[in-house]
C-alpha cells in the first residue's frame, strides 16, 4: 500500500511539475509577445506623431495661403453663380490646376515618396558623414538625424503642394514665414538629439558652403595626383571659414573669403599644388556670386517696376 501511495504521489508531483514548467513557458513567451507589442505601439506613435505633425504643418500653410488671397468682390451669389458658370474671378481662384514638377510627381506616389526617403537619407549619411565622425554619433543617433531631415523634407514638400494650389511660389511672404517655422521644428528637433555637441553641428552646416568648394580638390586630384583626405578638407574649410564674413544666420560667405591673409595657414595644411587649385576653386565661387547677386538685384528692380505700373 505505501508503494503505491509513494507511486500515486510522485505520478501527482510530476504531474504538477509540469503543469508549472508549461505555466511558466506560457508566461514567458506572453511577456515576450507584451514587449514586442509596446515595440510595436511605440514604433506606431512616432508615426502617428510624424504624421500629426504634417497634418498640422499642411493645414496650417493652406490656412495661410487661403487668408492672403485676395477677396473676391461681389455678394455670395453672385461669387456662386459665376463660379458654377466658369467665370469671374471666384472661378480663377477656386481652379488652380497644380504645376507638374518633378516633387509633385514624388509625392502624389506613396512608392516613389519612400524611394526618395531613402536616397535621400544615404544623401544625408553622405553629406554629414564628416560631422558624425567629428561628433562621434553612435549608429543609433545617425538614424534619427536622418529621419528629422526626412520628416523636415517632407513638411517642406507638403507646404510646397499647398503653395502650388493657391497658384504661389517660394517668393511669397507665407511661404518664407511657413518655412521658417517649418526650420525652427527642424532645429528643436535636433537640439534636443544632439545635447552638448549642437553648437559644433551648428558650426558644421553654417561653414557647409565652404566646405563644398573645398571638397572639389578631391576631383582635381584626377589630374594632380594629390588627393585630399577627410581631415584636410576639415582643416581647409575652418581656415577658410574664419577668414570669411557671415550672414545674419551665422551661415559663412564663401565667397568674401580674404585669400591673402588665409593663404598662408593653408599651406600647413595642403600641398602648394593644392592650395592653387583651391584659389582658383574659390575665385571661381567669387565671380558667381557676384553674377547671382547682380541677378537677383535686375529681378528685384524689375518687379518693383512692374508692381509700380
Amino acid at each position: 500500500m505505501k508503494t503505491k501511495a509513494t507511486i500515486i504521489v510522485c505520478a501527482i508531483l510530476a504531474l504538477a511539475g509540469g503543469f508549472a514548467f508549461r505555466s511558466i513557458r506560457k508566461a514567458n513567451q506572453n511577456r515576450a509577445a507584451i514587449d514586442a507589442l509596446a515595440s510595436q505601439r511605440a514604433a506606431l506613435q512616432a508615426t502617428i506623431t510624424k504624421l500629426e505633425q504634417r497634418l498640422q504643418t499642411a493645414s496650417a500653410a493652406r490656412a495661410r495661403l487661403g487668408q492672403s488671397l485676395d477677396p473676391v468682390p461681389g455678394t455670395p451669389n453672385e461669387r456662386g453663380m459665376n463660379a458654377a458658370a466658369g467665370s469671374g474671378p471666384s472661378a480663377k481662384s477656386a481652379i488652380r490646376p497644380r504645376r507638374i514638377t518633378a516633387e509633385t510627381i514624388v509625392m502624389e506616389d506613396p512608392r516613389r515618396v519612400a524611394e526618395y526617403l531613402r536616397n535621400y537619407c544615404d544623401g544625408i549619411e553622405l553629406e554629414y558623414g564628416g560631422m558624425f565622425k567629428t561628433a562621434r554619433f553612435s549608429p543609433a543617433q545617425i538614424e534619427t538625424f536622418k529621419e528629422i531631415a526626412a520628416s523636415s523634407w517632407v513638411r517642406n514638400m507638403d507646404l510646397m503642394l499647398a503653395l502650388w494650389d493657391h497658384g504661389l511660389d517660394r517668393d511669397s511672404g507665407v511661404y518664407e514665414e511657413l518655412a521658417r517655422e517649418n526650420e525652427k521644428i527642424r532645429m528643436a528637433e535636433e537640439a534636443r538629439l544632439l545635447g552638448d555637441v549642437e553648437p559644433l553641428c551648428r558650426e558644421f552646416r553654417q561653414t557647409d558652403g565652404v566646405r563644398y568648394h573645398v571638397r572639389q580638390l578631391a576631383g582635381a586630384a584626377v589630374y594632380s595626383g594629390e588627393p585630399a583626405t577627410l581631415d584636410q578638407v576639415e582643416q581647409a574649410t575652418k581656415i577658410i571659414a574664419a577668414h570669411c564674413e557671415r550672414d545674419t544666420r551665422g551661415f559663412a560667405k564663401e565667397w568674401t573669403v580674404n585669400w591673402p591673409a588665409a593663404r598662408p595657414q593653408l599651406q600647413e595644411v595642403l600641398s602648394p599644388t593644392q592650395v592653387a587649385t583651391l584659389g582658383l576653386i574659390m575665385e571661381k565661387a567669387a565671380a558667381y556670386a557676384k553674377v547671382n547677386l547682380l541677378k537677383m538685384s535686375l529681378a528685384a528692380e524689375f518687379k518693383a517696376k512692374q508692381a509700380a505700373k
